[in-house]
């Protein structure tokens, strides 16, 4: 029977600490809106609940850095990755009141999902990992290139798993290709959450048209010429072209400083010294 470990049972030390708490997706980043729209949820609802079950996992205090920086990675398996880059080309290629709600695909539910360790083939040191038996606690350690890591399970959501992902040296796995479906997109302002659909599975998702399964990414000098789409919304209306107005022309004047205090502050015409308060009151 195979054991699968948990995210918190592999660190670079052979003497593990209680794991840490950590989001998948931090707030911070740009794509967190793309996200929402992808998952069929309402907006802002990641933004505002980042640290959700479906976001968070557990690693080890020495393995966070790593993580965070994007060297590390729990990535789903290709099975996997693949429905989730069929249903979230559908949802980005959809209005909100026709996306799906990713938690109704009980097929993607986080207890079935496995994972392998993704390390960066360049960023990351090469350095000897250590993995701890969930059962026995036998420490083991792994050495480069890792030809017997084991395989891993989380608690939260493939959905974050794979969205983190930002890789661009994995043109030939289906991550690859959600990351480009995200940033593709500009999502509305505002959009609520998609309609719940019990019992539904990915055969029951159509392959969008205007968003291809396969993306092929773009070369540097595409990226900055071709406009990302925009989602359809349900109540986009045709608006009257704006008329441009003119500034009008201004002519600078040049002042010295205390013509520009006095300008600026009416209190600098009042008299400073006590001969000029004097002065102006014998003239009152």
């Amino acid at each position: 029977m195979q054991v699968f470990y948990r995210s918190w049972d592999i660190s670079t030390s052979p003497f593990f600490e209680e794991p840490v708490l950590a989001p998948l997706v931090s707030n911070g980043r740009d794509a967190m809106p793309s996200i929402e729209y992808m998952m069929g949820l309402g907006s802002r609802e990641l933004i505002e609940n980042t640290y959700c079950a479906e976001n968070t996992f557990e690693v080890q205090p020495l393995m966070l850095n790593s993580f965070e920086r994007g060297i590390v990675d729990f990535l789903p398996s290709l099975n996997v990755c693949q429905k989730i880059l069929q249903i979230g080309s559908h949802n980005m290629a959809s209005s909100p009141h026709e996306r799906f709600l990713f938690s109704d695909f009980t097929e993607l539910d986080p207890s079935l999902c496995v994972y392998t360790l993704k390390l960066d083939e360049i960023l990351w040191p090469k350095q000897t990992l250590y993995t701890r038996h969930p059962i026995t606690g036998d420490v083991t350690a792994h050495t480069a290139p890792y030809p017997e890591l084991p395989s891993f399970v989380l608690s939260a959501s493939p959905w974050m798993a794979a969205a983190r992902i930002w890789g661009t040296r994995m043109t030939d796995h289906p991550v690859s290709d959600i990351r480009w479906v995200l940033v593709g997109t500009i999502p509305p302002e505002w959009f609520d959450v998609a309609p719940t659909r019990p019992n539904i599975t990915t055969a029951d998702v159509q392959l969008a048209k205007s968003l291809p399964i396969t993306c092929a990414a773009p070369s540097p000098s595409q990226r900055h010429k071709k406009q990302p789409q925009r989602y359809p919304s349900s109540d986009d209306e045709p608006r009257s072209p704006k008329q441009t107005r003119r500034a009008k022309k201004t002519q600078k004047q040049s002042m010295d400083p205390r013509s520009m205090a006095k300008a600026i502050c009416p209190t600098s015409h009042a008299p400073r010294t006590r001969a000029e308060r004097r002065r102006a009151a014998s003239v009152h």
